[in-house]
């Protein structure tokens, strides 16, 4: 059989590459045992607030507002389980907007997500969902919201960004106001926000009176699996302390108070 000469030519060059790569040494990975992590030391992707999709078994998630433009859909990652059907009609926005349910039972289902069983107790109704990344859209864990109320209200915190952001309800417009880093901002408020990512709007007031909020979440719990890390969701957004030693372990022990001692670690084990 002819060869092309450029097919020749290719077939010269990969013998070259790999007469190359068998004679190279191999690239030697770096050493990464770097000091000492002891069971004291060691910081932990969790706390005491973080739960896995298995771990939210008896816990409460609340259905967050929608965009307006988002409302007509209902709420997509649920269906109604009736007796005739395993669940197959959308929750309607204006029927569960507010409304909080109990996870009741939690089963692995394909490509490592899980199917999600939940009792809206006030009517009845049970609901299922589907995970995707670990995480259900458009709900929030209702345990979160009186943790951080617990946590910052009243208290100062810091940005970790040049602007705070502001809405309108009336035309559903976001605005934004422009703040110094490490501005202290006294926290009025912390309410629910409108995406399970952020699910949490930390309202906080400027020295001049100027309110905007901050959009975080308190824990990983309902977080996308690729989202959680060591460190705690709002650190990137909220500091506590313009000092640079983190006497509060990263969130995991409780509110820092004025007096430097610590309070409302029991609220982390609340299940509602």
């Amino acid at each position: 059989m002819r060869f092309h000469p450029l097919m020749r030519r290719l077939q010269v060059v990969v013998a070259s590459v790999i007469g190359i790569a068998s004679v190279l040494p191999a690239q030697a990975l770096p050493d990464r045992a770097i000091g000492a992590v002891t069971s004291a030391s060691a910081r932990l992707w969790h706390g005491p607030a973080d739960r896995s999709v298995e771990q939210m078994v008896g816990h409460k998630l609340v259905f967050l507002e929608k965009a307006p433009h988002e409302r007509s859909a209902g709420y997509t990652a649920f269906r109604i389980v009736t007796k005739k059907s395993a669940g197959s009609l959308i929750p309607a926005y204006e029927d569960f907007v507010g409304k909080r349910i109990q996870i009741e039972t939690v089963k692995a289902h394909a490509a490592g997500e899980y199917l999600v069983t939940a009792l809206d107790v006030e009517s009845g109704v049970r609901l299922q969902a589907r995970t995707k990344a670990n995480a259900i859209a458009d709900v929030a864990p209702v345990g979160d919201l009186y943790r951080a109320k617990a946590r910052w209200l009243n208290q100062i915190v810091y940005p970790r960004k040049r602007t705070i952001q502001t809405y309108d309800p009336a035309t559903h417009r976001y605005g934004d106001v422009a703040v110094r880093l490490n501005e202290p901002l006294k926290v009025v408020d912390v309410i629910l926000g409108m995406s399970a990512t952020k699910p949490l709007w930390v309202v906080v007031q400027r020295e001049n009176g100027d309110k905007g909020f901050i959009a975080t979440a308190y824990s990983w719990t309902n977080a996308y699996s690729d989202w959680v890390s060591v460190d705690r969701p709002w650190e990137g957004a909220i500091a506590e302390t313009t000092t640079g030693r983190d006497q509060r372990a990263y969130g995991l022990a409780g509110r820092l108070s004025r007096s430097g001692g610590f309070s409302t670690a029991s609220l982390e084990n609340r299940t509602d």
